[in-house]
């Protein structure tokens, strides 16, 4: 399961990154039990200041759910998924 959430948040984010187009991303929990507090903040966090940058990190470090580079304590299990969003 982490492996997966994490190559997918990852390939969904070079996808994003390929288009040339300017973009906001966002977290987005699961919504399931069990969800982390600071990945429940991650979301609230996006969602407030409408988006993040491509390059910011969320407030949890990660630059997208599953994040390799993150602490494992953010990354093992996640079932969260990286939102974009185009700029027009």
């Amino acid at each position: 399961q982490t492996e997966m959430i994490s190559a997918s948040n990852q390939a969904s984010t070079e996808a994003a990154e390929r288009t040339g187009l300017n973009y906001k991303k966002f977290w987005s929990t699961s919504g399931l039990p069990g969800v982390r507090e600071t990945h429940i903040e991650a979301e609230e966090y996006s969602n407030s200041v409408d988006g993040l940058n491509p390059n910011d990190t969320f407030p949890n470090g990660l630059l997208y759910p599953g994040d390799p580079n993150g602490a494992a304590e953010e990354v093992i299990n996640c079932r969260c998924s990286i939102m974009h969003e185009i700029i027009l």
